[in-house]
This record gives structure tokens, sequence and C-alpha cells, in this order.
């Protein structure tokens, strides 16, 4: 069997549950701390109160997407 033959696993999972005031450092300082890379954003606290991911306006997008280059 080759690398190729091997099935890739990939662990995610729902990052604001990581966290109890919901904040992005929170969510994002959990994760790195298990090793995961990958995750779902649901609702999030960039600084203004915690919102739905599809209420965040394009700076707090942006600040996730530093934080995210930040905790790898």
């Amino acid at each position: 069997m080759t690398n190729t033959d091997t099935p890739r696993i990939i662990l995610s999972g729902f990052a604001d549950e990581a966290a109890n005031q919901k904040t992005a450092v929170q969510q994002f300082a959990a994760f790195a701390a298990l090793g995961l890379q990958y995750y779902s954003l649901r609702f999030i606290d960039v600084g203004s109160g915690v919102k739905n991911v599809m209420q965040l306006t394009i700076p707090e997008i942006q600040k996730i997407r530093h934080l995210e280059n930040e905790y790898g």
C-alpha cells in the first residue's frame, strides 16, 4: 500500500464550543492547543459582541484572518 492509498482523515470542530465567552482569541487558542487546524465558525466575538458569522463586517473578517495566521 502506498501513501496515496492511505485515506486521509481531517478533524475539525465548532470553535465557539471551545470558548465560554466566544471571543476569537479564546477560540483560536483552544484549537491551537489541541493541534486542530480546521474549524467551523458559527458565533464569534471579534471585539464588538458575539455575532453570527454571517453578521461580521469586513474589518472583523480581516481581524479573524490575522488571528488565523497568528495561531496557525
